[in-house]
């Protein structure tokens, strides 16, 4: 065991199994330690029927490699983590395909070094700063809202608002709806 920190991280509930496992190891080791094997979690901080929100208190450097692992596996998630013996705050996201983990300031933004001659460090760093919130705002929308067209099909059209709706409208009905307004205006 290494260093230590605080994590805090939002997934998809249907991730959970395979979530413990990278985090926790196979089912044998959690389940000594008497764990029911539901979640990662020391506490729950959030949660609605498709996605869960938690803390690890003691995760071994940050969970790092285990952030790694999670994003090789495919799995959506964002969190944030606190500072070790060498590192400081992080903040994290991955939307599945693409993973980055940036340093932070204490109220969880990524932040930008800056050398006495004015350069920014690491290089490149605003970039990968854009590309952290972009990555961020697609990982929420896979793991927060209800992904309709994985049950309804690729031909529906979803906004926002169709993901609080039993039955997603029609490509036809929002296209009226927009062609409606437009000739209002």
């Amino acid at each position: 065991m290494g260093d230590r920190t605080w994590v805090n991280l939002k997934c998809r509930k249907s991730d959970l199994h395979e979530v413990k496992e990278i985090i926790d190891g196979p089912p044998p080791a959690w389940l000594k330690g008497g764990d029911d094997g539901t979640d990662p979690f020391d506490e729950i901080t959030d949660e609605a029927p498709d996605w869960i929100d938690g803390q690890i208190y003691e995760g071994n450097y940050a969970l790092f490699t285990e952030l790694e692992e999670l994003h090789e596996a495919g799995i959506p998630f964002v969190g944030s983590s606190g500072s070790g013996g060498d590192y400081g705050p992080a903040v994290f996201a991955c939307d599945g395909k693409t993973f980055r983990h940036l340093g932070a300031s204490w109220n969880g933004f990524p932040f930008v070094e800056i050398c006495g001659n004015g350069d920014m460090r690491p290089e490149g760093i605003m970039q990968s700063i854009r590309e952290y919130y972009l990555i961020l705002n697609q990982a929420d929308k896979l793991i927060v809202e209800k992904l309709h067209e994985l049950r309804d099909g690729p031909d529906r059209l979803l906004d926002t608002a169709d993901m609080n709706r039993e039955e997603p409208r029609e490509t036809t009905e929002i296209a009226a709806e927009i062609a409606e307004f437009a000739e209002g205006e």
